[in-house]
């Protein structure tokens, strides 16, 4: 009856949810399932063509797992048993009271690790089908109005389904097959993050202690100008490291390189500590992600939905910077959203709840998301914000003040791991009065972009001179 294209995280909580509401639903997804047995040999091996940030740093946010462990708890306790830790988010450095919040935990984990699983266990859910064939378009009959009727493959074959739902994620082709048919996308809001990363796995020695100099539990993290970096602790002794850098500045594509990465790495105290040949040694290239935009869609069009029947999830729907990981987590609520509103097909009422109620959860992240971003990328530019940007206040007073207190952590933690709407922290004046008075002593250390580069240059002819 419901046909899903693709099944990567957004198609498989959205089978999911709808089968256990007991709806039948198929999923066409061209790439093979990764080994959930072997999870080493999946990181290294697994071909996922249509997931380009397969190797790329994720995470599940704590709203999903207060989502899952309340409607899947199946589910939770296989993301769990497949070596995913639970992370209690709080501050924890020397002499700084210890704030503990009982729903601020994360789960994290290697992709690789957490997909199939998440694959392993829709399989096993009653009215779920796995069909491998890649969708070459949505059918759409429109008359008497839009609506979608079924699911061309690229075989030339036409399955009829009642309801269709592009789970296809960021390089959804739905824009291209509305076209086809006649009809007029919906004009996405679209914003480049301003910044491309480049990220590498490491594996802890046996019994190796890693000290953490940032107090940040999951990993050393911190921002400079120009650039920041994020490592995070995840299932079998792996770790990743990642640098988030201005995309605009080329200098930095010399981080691609193994040896460049690493030298850079050692340049930075915390995450030397975490890269000494003595605690880990790297088991993964170097990957670059770039192109990273920050995008939404509505599908609502005076009101009424496009194409009746067609739904649209996960990064088809709406995508923020992998910067903020909230990715997963906006595809898991919204396959929960639409499970409690979809009341089978030709209910337009229902589609168009679905839809208002979508758009009130997802917006705001990408909002917030496009906001962020455009500040950070004013202040890597060396441009001054006005004293009333509240993203401004946001990334030079609220985050680096989290480092320090334990409040404003908690706070700034919540906000990133989705349990608080992400305006709500500006109307926190307590909290901003708090970070106020944290940095009343300036930042820990004054780094220009020059001093940024320098160091990468120096980096550089590191790496070099041992091959020289």
């Amino acid at each position: 009856m419901i046909g899903i294209v693709g099944g990567s995280f957004a198609g498989l909580f959205a089978a999911r949810a709808l089968a256990l509401k007991g709806w039948r639903v198929t999923v066409f997804e061209p790439d093979e399932p990764g080994d959930t047995e072997d999870v080493d040999r999946t990181f290294d091996e697994w071909h996922r063509p249509g997931v380009p940030q397969l190797r790329q740093p994720h995470s599940i946010r704590a709203l999903a797992r207060t989502l899952l462990l309340e409607r899947d708890p199946e589910m939770a306790t296989d993301l769990l048993a497949c070596g995913g830790i639970e992370w209690s988010y709080s501050l924890r450095r020397p002499g700084v009271e210890r704030v503990e919040d009982p729903d601020l935990i994360g789960i994290m984990a290697r992709r690789t690790t957490f997909e199939p699983v998440v694959r392993a266990r829709v399989e096993k859910t009653p009215g779920v089908t796995f069909v491998k064939a890649y969708a070459e378009s949505v059918v759409i009959d429109r008359v008497p109005t839009p609506r979608a009727t079924g699911i061309r493959l690229r075989d030339g074959n036409e399955l009829p389904f009642e309801c269709i739902i592009d789970a296809s994620g960021r390089r959804t082709r739905l824009p291209e097959w509305l076209r086809r048919a006649g009809i007029e996308p919906p004009a996405p809001q679209s914003q480049s993050a301003g910044m491309i990363y480049y990220s590498r796995y490491f594996r802890f020695h046996p019994g190796a202690q890693a000290v953490n100099m940032t107090g940040i539990r999951s990993g050393p993290a911190g921002v400079m100008p120009l650039m920041a970096f994020r490592s995070n602790m995840l299932d079998r002794a792996t770790f990743s490291l990642m640098f988030a850098v201005a995309s605009w500045e080329p200098r930095f594509r010399v981080l691609k390189r193994d040896a460049v990465f690493n030298a850079y790495a050692n340049r930075i105290p915390a995450a030397a500590a975490w890269i000494d040949p003595e605690i880990s040694v790297p088991i993964s290239k170097v990957r670059a992600f770039g192109d990273i935009y920050n995008t939404y869609w509505d599908f609502l069009r005076e009101g009424r939905p496009i194409v009746a029947n067609l739904y649209s999830l996960g990064d088809a729907r709406v995508h923020t910077s992998p910067y903020f990981g909230w990715g997963i987590t906006l595809a898991l609520k919204q396959a929960y959203l639409l499970a409690d509103t979809f009341a089978g097909p030709n209910n337009e009422g229902r589609q168009i709840e679905f839809e208002k109620a979508a758009g009130a959860f997802c917006y705001p992240y990408y909002e917030g998301a496009a906001l962020e971003d455009n500040a950070r990328s004013a202040l890597w530019k060396g441009e001054t914000l006005r004293d009333d940007d509240r993203y401004g206040v946001y990334l030079t007073v609220l985050t680096p003040a989290a480092s320090r207190d334990p409040y404003v952590y908690r706070e700034v933690y919540r906000r990133t791991n989705m349990l608080r709407h992400p305006d709500a922290i500006f109307l926190q004046s307590e909290i901003i009065d708090r970070a106020r008075q944290a940095m009343r002593l300036g930042p820990d250390n004054a780094i220009s972009a020059a001093d940024v580069l320098a160091s990468l240059t120096e980096a550089e002819k590191c790496a070099l001179q041992p091959a020289q």
